[in-house]
């Protein structure tokens, strides 16, 4: 014990300090009856202990703070055990999650770790990998536990609400939003430039849009595109589309291959043909952040595939 009380003390000197912030998938919360939770340096435990939350609760996200000496690795194990009947756990876990994390010397580093439910064993419906000790399960298949002082970021209260992705680091800044054209990749779009309207497989005449986008998420975020014609109010009615983006250079994202319809059964295509178009795009994501932009082209004065 004396050890412990040494190592841990060391750390919250002028050591360093990692916080294990751990948070699960509905599938996960919903049949959780008990987590268990464990953290070593060295061999010595620095903090072993459970939760056992009310039915109907969840106990996440949860943090756990640790310290140490800077160059130390710590060991963390999250256990979690599904409910039975009559308020009773099931006796082996239904999900281990892994790390090994450095401990850096400085402000406070996060270690995010996610219980999915691509990695649940032993429940009806799910077949995550068995992974062994040496392992951990993310995404669905067993990987190495091991993280680097780069793989870490600042802590921050807010850090379940600010999940990174590829499209959106974590405490991203402003949204930014890029109006462009493309059906099979992204390409800048100049005022007035002239795009041509091409006949699409059910008759109506569109044009290829796209977006170029940073800090706003990946997957989910909702892209609506409406136009209007300057000097006559004539509109086209706005277009939703959730897709997926594609990473882009820059730690931008992309998202190409938006059809603009123009005409519709009241509104034939020859009343915007050679005629300019005021177009407004917005992206919306999943945590309530969006941003817009707007941009002038010419329709040009002859359609393709008619």
């Amino acid at each position: 014990m004396a050890a412990l009380v040494a190592l841990v003390g060391c750390g919250r000197k002028g050591g360093a300090s990692l916080v294990v912030g751990v948070e699960a998938q509905p599938a996960v919360v919903s049949r959780i009856g008990k987590v268990h939770y464990a953290a070593k340096v060295g061999g010595e435990s620095l903090v072993d202990k459970e939760i056992v939350p009310k039915t109907g609760e969840s106990p996440f996200p949860f943090e756990i703070p640790l310290d140490a000496p800077p160059g130390a690795e710590v060991d963390v194990s999250i256990e979690a055990f599904s409910a039975g009947p009559n308020n009773s756990v099931a006796a082996t876990p239904m999900l281990v999650r892994r790390s090994r994390a450095p401990f850096v010397k400085g402000a406070p580093q996060l270690v995010r770790l996610r219980l999915e439910s691509s990695c649940l064993t032993g429940t009806p419906g799910f077949k995550g990998p068995a992974c062994p000790a040496t392992q951990s399960c993310a995404l669905g298949r067993c990987i190495d536990p091991t993280l680097l002082a780069d793989d870490l970021e600042p802590y921050a209260k807010d850090w379940a609400k600010n999940r990174p992705d590829v499209c959106k680091s974590a405490h991203a800044g402003d949204p930014i939003v890029a109006l462009g054209t493309g059906q099979t990749d992204y390409a800048t779009i100049a005022d007035g430039e002239t795009l041509t309207p091409e006949k699409g497989p059910q008759g109506g005449h569109h044009l290829w849009l796209a977006v170029r986008m940073k800090n706003l998420r990946q997957m989910g975020s909702t892209v609506v595109v409406s136009a209007e014609q300057p000097g006559t109010g004539l509109k086209v009615p706005p277009t939703s589309f959730v897709f997926p983006f594609e990473p882009a250079d820059g730690g931008y994202c992309k998202l190409y291959g938006l059809r603009l319809q123009l005409d519709n059964a009241s509104v034939p295509v020859q009343k915007f043909l050679g005629q300019p178009l005021d177009v407004k795009l917005v992206v919306s994501d999943t945590d309530g952040k969006s941003a817009e932009t707007h941009g002038r082209v010419s329709v040009a004065e002859k359609t393709i595939g008619d």
